[in-house]
């Protein structure tokens, strides 16, 4: 027979010496990370971040869908060769002035000889910092695409950043943020950098949202406020502000109207807690004036008062009532104001409510003397019966109205039966009333969804939810409670620290019940309201420390000193920048240019001739358009279905979606300009009355506004869809239709960024003739028109010599004179008005001048005028002095 082996001791006996190969199993503790190991750390989060994220997604989804803008970047612009090439210049004319003379930002080379005529449109202002990188034509073709492409990225994440602050999922923020960026519309403004250089708005939105502890979906979140997001937000939109006032002054609107919402919400929002907190404060000095009353005394000669409700977890004493019981209250049975009988309660059932039964009258009326002088008297102020003894458990003076006993003890026993019933509390809640499975009653809790409603039925009769109504039992059976309740009578114990009121109501109901330990709770339960949301913490007790007042407040002082500095900051430079644009020439027909511009309604439904979806399609709407180009505003059909769900479908509550739908139609009445009611209520009042050069007369370009709505309400209905697809596949077993319903949820994404699939030209720029990187200014190019004159202003970009030519809408007037007072030039009426001017060179470029008036201009002799010509290469020069 195998003998059983021996097992060998785990620890070594008492006295032994110390195992010497103790030391090579022993376990070196953790060295902690090193500064180099930390910061890798730090930038690897960074790097997988998820808007770091969102940044490489928008970037290389801006490529994709600019392409072919950065495959030839030095020699194509996007759309045509006009607008682009004039704000290629621009940006190229800010480094320049900025490196050698910046006090001359206003007076630049071009619309010779008038001054600032750099405001003659968007200055472009924030893109000065690119400017200083390069020079000549090449160079700011290049940066001009660049800053093209980064336009587009900057749009999608601007707009995810804005509708995540605002309580999205991924999903649904994505989906918004191509539809934002990539709406259909958008297509016609690609050679306006100023105009697709709009992400800034929704990002500084969302800067400022989450500084200010905000969300649509969650509210004000006043521990979630930081300065610093809203300092960051106000340099934003004042940065966007820089870039133009044709989307710079709308937003400021905007954020006018934010800030005068905040001016009113602050002050009525400290106002009405002040009421409520000084409402509260009377409440409670009448409750402890009335507390303060002499009692009814009964025979025994025993002072009485109010009893008190104790923390779960303190002991009771049968003999006298809490000290803190003046504070809380009196507390009121149905029994007292009919008929005051000693009625012993336990602290579990006094929580649940009033309840009368017959077992309780019939044994109340059995009280002995002997009872009687064992109990402390409970009187109930202003209850205008007269009052008897009466042992009541504390909680009921606090929580709410007292609960008579259904166990049947006498009154002489209850104080004993108290020391052991704040320890049952929790099985008494949970456990049946009766140990019969077939019994049931509301004493009876009952889990999930019929708790729930048994809890609501209860809450509409008039009793506080949470607290249940127990019935009779049959005899025979006992509750927790009950073998709780049994000991030696007489003997008080000292009671046991006190808990806080909101963990008293989690211990007493475990349910979603606010705080009964609060003053400004108690008229709601005696009224048998229940108040249903979000808990106040109030921590009670000795040392205690309330919250500061700035923690509960919208704004808290370095958030209102970080507001008020923005707006200074915000207004200050837009009112220096404003300052040339208001010197710049108006134009005399500012009212009839919005008249023309206004697009009518149905041009919401029209898409460009730049889309590749529907820009054939809608040809023959389009055709009916005035100006095609401006009045094609189609933010996508896909986007409108999207956002016609999220009406009816969506995370977003529904006053939240009003509010959405209220201003969709005030953006929508400001699109249409004067053909809403001739625009004398909306869109003359607040921009029919600055100059031209502001660049207001478009009014189409404000659906930009209809887009950002449209994409909110859109990703409320994604965000919903997402939502119930995982609570879907999280029901599975196991969940297999995760996987492919999640992919379902791309479908929209996918069909929003087809909707932005473009078809725009990228025409090839001229290249710069040799003889403007001699000549010096100042000087007329020839030939000169509104569209060849900003490929004119291109083309300065290596000497930056004076040239009388420039396009754009500002100085058409003057410069449409130019125009006809050198149209035939060489002759003595032409040279003399250039003379008049200032200009001393004439530069006609031969490969140009194909079809124009010049055409024949650089073959006629000029000895008789008094000027000299030499000829070069591609082009001859007219020394006109």
């Amino acid at each position: 027979m195998k003998r059983k082996r021996k097992e060998l001791p785990e620890t070594r006996p008492p006295g032994a010496p110390e195992d010497p190969w103790s030391a090579f199993a022993a376990i070196a503790a953790d060295k902690p990370p090193g500064r180099i190991r930390r910061g890798l750390r730090a930038v690897w989060r960074a790097v997988v971040h998820e808007y770091a994220l969102a940044a490489y997604i928008s970037a290389v989804l801006a490529i994709g869908l600019t392409w072919p803008t950065l495959r030839y970047p030095l020699h194509t612009l996007p759309q045509d060769l006009g607008d682009p090439s004039r704000q290629a210049w621009q940006v190229s004319w800010l480094g320049h002035v900025l490196r050698t003379n910046p006090v001359k930002l206003w007076q630049s080379n071009a619309y010779f000889p008038n001054g600032n005529s750099f405001a003659y449109g968007d200055s472009l202002l924030g893109y000065a910092a690119f400017g200083l990188v390069g020079d000549g034509p090449a160079a700011a073709v290049l940066r001009y695409n660049i800053l093209f492409v980064l336009a587009h990225a900057l749009l999608l994440f601007g707009a995810y950043a804005l509708v995540r602050q605002l309580g999205a999922r991924p999903t649904g923020a994505a989906v918004a943020a191509a539809a934002f960026a990539y709406a259909p519309w958008r297509l016609a403004q690609e050679g306006h950098l100023d105009i697709v250089s709009a992400g800034a708005i929704p990002l500084a939105l969302a800067l400022l949202a989450r500084g200010h502890g905000w969300s649509m979906r969650y509210g004000f979140r006043p521990e979630r406020r930081r300065a610093g997001w809203a300092a960051l937000g106000w340099l934003v939109a004042t940065w966007q502000l820089s870039l133009g006032f044709s989307l710079g002054l709308p937003f400021a609107y905007v954020l006018g109207g934010i800030v005068l919402f905040l001016l009113m919400a602050v002050p009525v929002r400290r106002l009405r807690r002040r009421r409520r907190e000084q409402r509260q404060k009377k409440e409670q000095t009448g409750k402890e004036q009335a507390g303060k009353e002499p009692a009814a005394v009964p025979e025994t000669g025993a002072e009485t008062g109010p009893t008190t409700k104790p923390a779960a977890g303190t002991k009771t004493e049968p003999a006298a009532a809490s000290e803190t019981g003046a504070k809380a209250g009196p507390a009121t049975t149905p029994e007292v104001k009919a008929k005051t009988e000693p009625v012993a309660t336990s602290e579990a059932e006094a929580k649940a409510g009033p309840a009368t039964t017959p077992e309780v009258k019939a044994k109340a009326d059995s009280v002995t003397p002997e009872a009687e002088a064992n109990v402390s008297p409970a009187t109930t102020p202003g209850a205008g019966a007269k009052t008897e003894p009466a042992t009541t458990s504390d909680a009921g003076a606090e929580g709410g109205p007292v609960i008579a006993s259904q166990t049947g003890t006498k009154p002489a026993e209850a104080g004993s039966q108290a020391d052991k019933a704040d320890e049952a509390v929790g099985a008494a809640e949970t456990k049946p009333a009766t140990d019969d499975p077939a019994a049931s009653g509301p004493g009876r809790a009952e889990p999930g969804e019929e708790a729930a409603e048994k809890q609501q039925a209860v809450a509409r009769d008039g009793v506080p939810s949470g607290l249940e109504i127990r019935k009779e039992r049959p005899a025979g059976t006992k509750t927790a409670v009950d073998e709780a309740a049994k000991g030696p009578v007489g003997k008080a114990k000292p009671a046991g620290p006190t808990k806080t009121g909101t963990e008293t109501g989690k211990a007493e109901t475990g349910s979603t019940e606010t705080s009964e330990a609060g003053e400004a709770d108690k008229p709601a339960l005696k009224k048998g309201k229940r108040r249903v949301g979000k808990t106040r913490p109030k921590k009670t007790g000795t040392g205690a420390r309330r919250p500061r007042r700035e923690s509960r407040a919208v704004l808290g002082w370095r958030l209102l000193v970080t507001n008020i500095l923005g707006v200074l900051f915000f207004l200050g430079v837009g009112a220096a920048i404003a300052i040339p644009y208001l010197r710049a020439p108006d134009s005399p027909t500012r009212g009839e240019e919005i008249d023309f511009f206004s697009p009518p309604l149905r041009s919401l439904l029209i898409a460009p001739a730049e889309s590749r979806i529907w820009g054939a399609a809608h040809v023959t709407p389009r055709a009916s358009l005035g100006w095609p180009a401006e009045m094609s505003l189609l933010p996508g059909f896909v986007l409108y279905a999207l956002a016609l769900t999220g009406l009816l479908f969506s995370i977003w509550r529904w006053r939240q979606r009003l509010v959405l739908v209220l201003a969709l139609a005030a953006a929508v009445i400001l699109t249409l300009g004067t053909n809403f009611f001739g625009g004398r209520w909306t869109y003359l009042p607040l921009f029919g009355h600055f100059p031209a050069s502001f660049d207001l007369r478009i009014s189409g370009r404000l659906t930009l506004w209809t887009t950002l709505l449209l994409a909110i309400l859109a990703a409320g209905a994604i965000d919903e869809f997402v939502r119930r697809i995982e609570h879907f596949a999280a029901q599975r077993t196991p969940p297999w239709p995760s996987p492919w319903l999640r992919l379902a949820t791309l479908i929209p994404l996918l069909l929003v960024v087809l909707e932005g699939w473009n078809a725009t030209a990228h025409p090839v720029a001229p290249a710069q003739p040799a003889a403007l990187r001699t000549v010096g200014g100042p000087v007329l190019v020839l030939p000169t028109a509104a569209l060849s004159d900003q490929t004119v202003q291109l083309w300065t970009t290596s000497r930056y010599q004076q040239v009388t030519n420039g396009g754009g809408i500002v100085a058409a007037a003057k410069q449409e004179e130019l125009r006809q007072k050198v149209a035939s030039f060489p002759d003595l009426a032409s040279i003399q008005y250039l003379r008049d001017n200032g200009v001393g060179t004439v530069l006609l470029i031969r490969s140009e001048v194909v079809g124009t008036p010049w055409e024949q201009a650089g073959d006629l002799p000029v000895d008789a005028l008094g000027i000299r010509r030499e000829d070069l290469p591609d082009a001859v020069v007219f020394r006109l002095n």
